[in-house]
């Protein structure tokens, strides 16, 4: 943590002023006294001691995320105000930044629990407060989705579902978008990089919800989809097992299907839902897609479009059957 009160109950900020010289440094979420460190890789910072109980104790960070949290603390103030480590909800959460009191960040570079994701969702969600997830170095896009990752995963008309990283080495806030799954469970999308400083934060954090131009990419289809399938029966792989027992029991064998059955090979990436609302676009846009791919005359070529592109798509669809009926 980059902040702590002095024995007058003063609060001191690391990153915006020296320390006064001697005395002890105290937490100011349970009071205990705080050790001062730093290193090589890692700038000065305040630290609960081992063993220390404290609601704020999960700020003693590694390096990665003190970093990450002064660099966004630097950016972020260049244009507007921003604070520093803030209890919310009488200490259920402490928010890492605070921009302008209205937006809350969350710089996530250890593994996190579905439960302690949840509890600090419902927190924000409780107080009205906004609250924007920025993964680390561990959590880098690499072919599947996480728990986590799907957790984290934002929507927006053009950009679809998506979710940040944060690159400390690169400086860069980068942006997967667009993301689709394949029969594999690997994910596709776009990537869109935001340098450190070049833009306002807030502004950078818009982005998706801001682009209104059609966005797309072409899948890369597994023209030999089901020789993979027969052999992932064959070596009894969990998923594909199971969704052969799914079939058997509604008469069916997924070794009988052919290349253009498994069409369209690319479907959405499914979030984790519960933790917040979802809009008419978002709620219709799987139908909608699979409406779209269903009219398709190829199974060798599949192109992935923005949400706001099938709806369309699909009321002209609706025309037609109307036209012809």
């Amino acid at each position: 943590m980059f902040q702590a009160m002095d024995a007058k109950g003063q609060l001191h900020h690391l990153l915006t002023g020296p320390l006064p010289q001697g005395g002890a440094f105290f937490c100011p979420f349970c009071k205990q006294e705080l050790i001062l460190k730093s290193g090589q890789w890692v700038r000065p910072h305040f630290a609960h001691q081992v063993g220390q109980a404290c609601e704020g104790a999960v700020l003693n960070e590694g390096a990665e995320h003190l970093n990450l949290k002064a660099d966004l603390f630097d950016w972020a103030q260049v244009h507007e105000a921003v604070a520093l480590e803030v209890g919310q909800a009488k200490g259920s959460v402490v928010s890492d930044l605070l921009l302008s009191q209205n937006l809350a960040l969350e710089i996530q570079c250890s593994p996190l629990s579905p439960q302690d994701y949840e509890r600090r969702s419902r927190a924000y969600q409780d107080l009205g407060l906004p609250v924007v997830w920025l993964l680390g170095s561990k959590h880098f896009l690499k072919g599947r989705l996480t728990e986590l990752q799907r957790l984290c995963l934002r929507f927006s008309p053009s950009c679809g579902y998506f979710f940040w990283n944060l690159d400390g080495q690169k400086q860069e806030l980068v942006l997967h978008y667009l993301l689709h799954q394949d029969l594999h469970g690997r994910c596709q999308g776009l990537v869109a990089v935001f340098p450190f400083f070049q833009k306002p934060l807030r502004e950078v954090l818009r982005w998706p919800y801001q682009q209104r131009q059609l966005r797309s990419f072409e899948g890369r289809l597994d023209w030999h989809f089901p020789r993979y399938l027969a052999k992932e029966l064959r070596y009894r792989n969990p998923y594909w097992v199971e969704q052969q027992l799914q079939a058997y029991q509604a008469g069916q064998n997924l070794l009988t299907r052919t290349l253009a059955d498994w069409y369209p090979q690319f479907v959405p990436v499914k979030p984790v839902t519960g933790l917040r609302l979802q809009s008419d676009l978002e709620r219709d846009y799987e139908q909608q897609f699979l409406t779209f791919y269903a009219q398709s005359s190829t199974v060798y070529r599949q192109v992935l479009y923005s949400p706001f592109y099938y709806r369309g798509e699909c009321d002209k669809i609706g025309i037609m059957e109307e036209i012809n009926s």
